[in-house]
């Protein structure tokens, strides 16, 4: 399996390893996708990878892929194995700016009284692996029509539909709700957030913002919680709040210096909050249930990926005149206890992935290390 890409993303699915390789210069600069089988690292399937398309959920060993090309948009179904295609829904001719997206997968908790739904969500931010799962539907959002659809995510076919007059920009699908910011045919002049339950998008409540704020993003954040990071368009007044996603209640906020920066990731040791930028998450706290603060991760480290209870943070130590080391340690996400650091180059990590007490490591310069960190001190 020979590319040259300009970055490589590992993505395990079960009993495969599905292998991107965006700009691969012995195919022409296509976005090249491999899979490979887990156990022995035999290649299944190869082939173009259309840069418009866009993870949904993995589900066995097929992928539902949001396709967004140009005016014509659909949802359609993949075999990894074959890439051949399982069945196709068109969507509306709309098109679609960056931060948009028309498809999500309905995300359910998973904890200890809770089982996991059979849906794989894609790694958040490359590397961050949150305690969320996904069930057998997916949402589909028609903005032009202003309706909703929840699709069997084994055959593409409509299980339900109603009105669904959200921006395509901020929204989620969770619990059994979708909820989103209002468009503006819904609530001109006000931001409002609202919650539409499913198969049949009635609307259940509706939170206004106040006169001149806005909605900046929209994630779960825990049981039956979804966050909102509001931009109050002053310096003081950007918040994140947590809403019951079944009654629209908010159970706590928390004040930011920038909604915009501000991002989360459910984990098994609590909800990781910081400021997140490149794949990574700095300035980052440990909040309960409650949003109330546990830790405080160490000043001026990064974390860098998520799995479980533990995390992978970056830091780099100055050695000598102009010079720094990177260095590489575990943590338990809820208690500060972890390694020791280990230096991986002069120049900051490319990638960073955690899968059980292993640790990879692309460095700057294609170096591959593979740590192990063991029990954690």
């Amino acid at each position: 399996m020979k590319v040259e890409p300009t970055e490589v993303r590992l993505t395990p699915v079960g009993e495969l390893i599905v292998v991107d390789a965006p700009d691969s210069a012995t195919d022409g600069g296509d976005w090249i996708r491999s899979v490979l089988q887990e156990s022995d690292g035999k290649l299944l399937w190869r082939g173009k990878w259309d840069r418009d398309r866009t993870d949904v959920v993995f589900l066995g060993g097929d992928v539902v892929v949001e396709v967004r090309d140009g005016f014509d948009n659909s949802v359609v179904r993949v075999d990894l194995r074959t890439g051949k295609q399982k069945w196709s829904r068109k969507g509306p001719r709309d098109l679609l700016v960056i931060n948009s997206h028309r498809v999500e997968a309905m995300r359910q908790w998973t904890g200890p009284d809770v089982a996991a739904g059979p849906g794989v969500l894609p790694v958040a931010s490359g590397t961050f692996v949150e305690t969320v799962t996904a069930g057998d539907v997916v949402v589909e959002l028609d903005n032009v029509q202003g309706r909703g659809y929840l699709l069997d995510a084994n055959t593409g076919k409509s299980r339900g539909s109603g009105s669904l007059p959200i921006v395509e920009d901020f929204w989620t699908a969770f619990d059994g709700f979708v909820v989103g910011q209002l468009n503006d045919d819904a609530s001109p002049g006000r931001s409002v957030v609202a919650g539409f339950s499913v198969p049949g998008f009635k609307q259940e409540w509706a939170m206004p913002l106040a006169a001149g704020t806005s909605v900046d993003k929209v994630k779960p954040c825990g049981r039956h919680l979804v966050c909102v990071a509001v931009d109050a368009q002053a310096n003081d007044g950007d918040k994140t709040m947590a809403l019951d996603v079944r009654t629209g209640v908010e159970k706590w906020s928390v004040g930011v210096e920038w909604s915009t920066e501000e991002d989360w990731f459910v984990t098994e040791g609590g909800l990781l909050f910081g400021e997140g930028m490149f794949g990574s998450l700095r300035g980052a706290q440990v909040l309960d249930a409650d949003g109330k603060p546990v830790r405080q991760v160490e000043e001026g480290a990064s974390v860098r990926a998520t799995a479980g209870g533990r995390m992978v943070l970056t830091d780099a130590v100055a050695q000598g005149p102009g010079g720094v080391e990177w260095f590489v340690w575990v943590e338990e996400v809820g208690a500060a206890k972890g390694t020791e650091g280990v230096p991986v180059g002069a120049s900051i990590p490319d990638q960073v992935v955690l899968a059980g007490d292993g640790v990879g490591v692309v460095t700057d310069d294609r170096r591959t290390l593979v740590l192990r960190s063991g029990e954690l001190g």
